[in-house]
Parts: structure tokens; sequence; C-alpha cells
């Protein structure tokens, strides 16, 4: 639990440095009282930080997801232009890039262009 606790105190200690105004946020300077709560909720209390740590954890796991999915689509792009340039037909390209036909034959069309 410590170690979540010294984690959200960190991903705050990264908004205050790169995405609040000079000074950061601390609630006791901030104009907007509803404002000024909410900071100062998640700042101060031990809910407030297992709040952020499971709201940055999640938002860590999708960013990693999305990036596993975005370097497989790529890898398999490469493969489907490596095996078209080595004469493979479009429907063993799509079955082993995973692509789609269509994704397959617009590769084509832009390597014989």
């Amino acid at each position: 639990m410590a170690r979540k606790a010294r984690r959200a105190r960190y991903h705050l200690s990264l908004l205050d440095a790169h995405s609040l105004p000079k000074g950061g946020a601390n609630p006791d300077k901030m104009h907007y009282k509803e404002l000024a709560d909410r900071v100062s909720f998640f700042k101060k209390t031990k809910e407030g930080e297992k709040t952020m740590t499971d709201i940055i954890e999640l938002y860590a796991a999708k960013r990693a997801i999305e990036t596993v999915q975005k370097t497989a689509q790529e890898r398999n792009i490469e493969l489907a232009k490596d095996l078209l340039s080595e004469g493979e037909t479009i429907e063993r390209t799509v079955r082993l890039s995973k692509l789609s036909e269509a994704e397959v034959r617009e590769l084509a069309s832009k390597l014989t262009a």
C-alpha cells in the first residue's frame, strides 16, 4: 500500500510540474473553492491518493494495450509487404499477416505502382 501511495504522490507531482500553472496545484492558493476542494482531496487524503493511483494505473494499462496493438499492426504490415515483394499470393499473405484482404490489396497496389 505504501508503494501505491508513493506512486500516486509521484504522479501528482508530475501533474504539478507539467500540466498546471506556475506554482503547481496548491489548493491553498487556488481562487476557485470547488477546484481547491477536489485537488485537496486528491493530494491530501489516502482515499484521494488511492483514487489517483487507480486512475493512473488504468491509464497506463490502456496505453500499454494500445502500444502492443499498434506494434503488432505495424509488424503485420511489414510482414505483408515482405511476402508480397517475394511474390506470395494475396490469399496467403492475408492468412499469414492477419491483415484484411482489403488492406493487403491496398499494399499490393502500392508495391506495384
